[in-house]
C-alpha cells in the first residue's frame, strides 16, 4: 500500500511540475542573445526571459523587443531597441551622431556608439500604424530598422519584450553575475 501510494503522489508530483512549466512557457520564453547588437546592454550568449506579446498592453520608447521578420533570414528572431513609435517622426544626424524623434535629441546613455550611419534610408522618416522604429544599442553593428531587410516593424511581427537577464553570457572574460536581473 505505501508503495502504491508513494507512486501516486510521485505522479501528482510530476503532472503539477509539467502543468507549471506548461503556464510557465505560455506566458515568458527563454531566449539566447546571438551577436553583438546590443552591446553594452546585452551581450552575445547572454539568457534572457522574455515576456510574450499578448501579455504586453503596449510597447513604448526603450522596450527592448523580440521581433521575427520574414524578410530576415526567413523570420529568424532579432532583439532590437524600440526608439520610435507609430506617428513619430525620427531623423538621424550621421554628423553628430544623434538619433531625434519628433525633433527632439535622444538621451540614449545605452548606446555603445554614436549612431553616424544612416543606412539605406533618407531620413527624416514617420513610423507607420502599428509598427515602431527600432536599433541596436551597438549601431556600428547592428542590422535594424535603417535598413531594409528589418525595415519598421508591425506590431504582429514582435514576440514580446525582454524583461529579464537570466544568465550572462560567457565569453571575452565578460561573465558577469551583477548583470542578472531586470534589463532596461
Amino acid at each position: 500500500k505505501k508503495d502504491k501510494k508513494g507512486k501516486k503522489s510521485e505522479l501528482y508530483f510530476y503532472i503539477a511540475l509539467s502543468a507549471t512549466l506548461v503556464l510557465f512557457l505560455s506566458l515568458f520564453l527563454p531566449v539566447r542573445v546571438q551577436g553583438e547588437s546590443m552591446e553594452n546592454t546585452l551581450l552575445n550568449g547572454d539568457f534572457l526571459l522574455m515576456k510574450r506579446s499578448w501579455l504586453v498592453s503596449e510597447y513604448v520608447q526603450g522596450d527592448i523587443v523580440v521581433a521575427a521578420k520574414g524578410s530576415f533570414h526567413n523570420g529568424e528572431c532579432i532583439i532590437k531597441r524600440i526608439i520610435a513609435v507609430e506617428g513619430q517622426t525620427v531623423d538621424i544626424d550621421n554628423e553628430t551622431g544623434l538619433v531625434y524623434v519628433d525633433g527632439v535629441s535622444l538621451d540614449e546613455p545605452y548606446a555603445l556608439t554614436p549612431t553616424y550611419e544612416k543606412g539605406e534610408l533618407d531620413f527624416p522618416i514617420t513610423v507607420a500604424e502599428n509598427c515602431y522604429f527600432v536599433l541596436g544599442d551597438n549601431r556600428e553593428e547592428s542590422l535594424d530598422s535603417r535598413y531594409s531587410q528589418i525595415g519598421q516593424v508591425h506590431k504582429d511581427e514582435i514576440q514580446g519584450k525582454i524583461i529579464w537577464l537570466i544568465v550572462p553570457g560567457i565569453g571575452d572574460d565578460r561573465f558577469d553575475i551583477k548583470r542578472i536581473g531586470t534589463v532596461n
